[in-house]
C-alpha cells in the first residue's frame, strides 16, 4: 500500500502507507507511513512515520519519528525522534536522538549527540556537544565539545553548562552573561555573572558578580561585586553606584557615585559620592 510518483519512487517499499514523490523518492524505504518528496529523497530508509521533503533528505536515515525538511537534511542518521528543516541542517548526524535543529546547517557536524535544540542560521553549526539550546544566526558554544548551555542571540557563545543572552553575549564556564556584548572576549572566567551593555567585555577573572554597562571591561580579578555604570574592581572588592571603584587595589568597599574611583590602594573603605580622595567615611 503506497503510492510512487516519479522514476524509480517506491521501486522497492515495503510497508503500508509509503509515499515518494520525485526521481528515486523513497526507492527502497520500508518505514510504513512515510512521505518523501524531492530527488532522491528516503532514497534508501526505514523508520515508521517519517518525513522528508527535499533532494537527499533523508537519504540513507533509518530512525523512526522523524522530520526532515531542506536539501541533505538529516541524511544519514538512525536517530529516532529528530527533527531537521532547513538545508543540511543536521546533515552527519547518526545515533544521536531527540535533536531539533531549524536553520541552514544547523547542528551541521552533529553525529550521535543528543537533547539539542538549534534555532537560526547557522546555530551551533560547528557544535558536537550535548543538552545545547542555542538560538540566534551563528549562535555558538565557546567550547564546542562542551554541552549543557543556552546562547541566545546573534553569535551568542555560551561556555559550559553557561547562559549567554544578546549580540555576542559570551558567559564562560558556568557563567550568566546577559546583555549587547556582555563578557563578549570572555574566555577564562567561571562562575561569573555579567548583566548589562559591554559589561565584563573583557574580564576574565572568576566569581565576579557585573551588574551595569560597560561596567568592568576589562581585567583578571576575581571575586568582585561591581554594580553600577562603569564600575570597576581590582580584585575581592566590592563596587557600588555608577563609575565607583578602580581596577588597581584589592579589598576596597566603595559606595557612591564615583567613590574611590581616583583610588590605587587596597583595603580601603569610601563611602561618597564623588571621586574625591577624603571621603565622607
Amino acid at each position: 500500500w503506497g503510492v510512487g510518483v516519479g522514476h524509480y519512487a517506491n521501486y522497492s517499499t515495503s510497508g503500508y502507507g509509503i509515499i515518494g514523490i520525485g526521481h528515486q523518492a523513497n526507492r527502497t524505504n520500508s518505514g510504513a507511513y512515510s512521505i518523501a518528496l524531492g530527488l532522491s529523497a528516503g532514497y534508501s530508509s526505514s523508520g515508521e512515520n517519517s518525513i522528508r521533503i527535499g533532494k537527499q533528505s533523508g537519504y540513507s536515515s533509518t530512525g523512526a519519528n522523524t522530520v526532515a525538511i531542506g536539501s541533505e537534511s538529516l541524511k544519514i542518521a538512525s536517530a529516532a525522534d529528530t527533527i531537521a528543516i532547513g538545508y543540511q541542517s543536521l546533515k552527519a548526524l547518526t545515533t544521536g536522538t531527540t535533536n531539533t535543529a531549524v536553520g541552514h546547517q544547523a547542528g551541521l557536524v552533529l553525529t550521535n549527540q543528543t537533547h539539542n535544540t538549534y534555532l537560526g542560521h547557522g546555530a551551533g553549526v560547528a557544535s558536537t556537544a550535548s543538552g545545547q539550546t542555542l538560538i540566534g544566526s551563528a549562535s555558538k558554544s565557546a567550547s564546542i565539545t562542551n554541552g549543557n548551555n543556552v546562547g541566545v542571540g546573534y553569535l551568542a557563545n555560551a561556555g559550559s553548562a553557561g547562559v549567554s543572552v544578546g549580540y555576542q553575549a559570551a558567559s564562560g564556564t558556568y557563567g550568566v552573561s546577559l546583555g549587547w556584548y556582555a563578557g563578549q572576549q570572555t574566555t577564562a572566567s567561571t562562575f561569573s555573572v555579567k548583566i548589562g551593555e559591554t559589561a565584563g567585555r573583557n574580564q576574565q577573572g572568576s566569581r565576579n558578580i557585573i551588574i551595569g554597562g560597560s561596567a568592568c571591561l576589562s581585567g583578571s580579578s576575581s571575586d568582585n561585586i561591581a554594580i553600577g555604570q562603569a564600575t570597576n574592581a581590582g580584585g575581592t572588592t566590592v563596587a557600588v553606584g555608577g563609575g565607583a571603584g578602580n581596577a588597581t587595589g584589592s579589598g576596597n568597599i566603595f559606595l557612591g557615585y564615583n567613590s574611590g574611583s581616583a583610588e590605587t590602594g587596597s583595603n580601603k573603605l569610601y563611602i561618597e559620592n564623588s571621586n574625591s580622595a577624603t571621603p565622607l567615611i
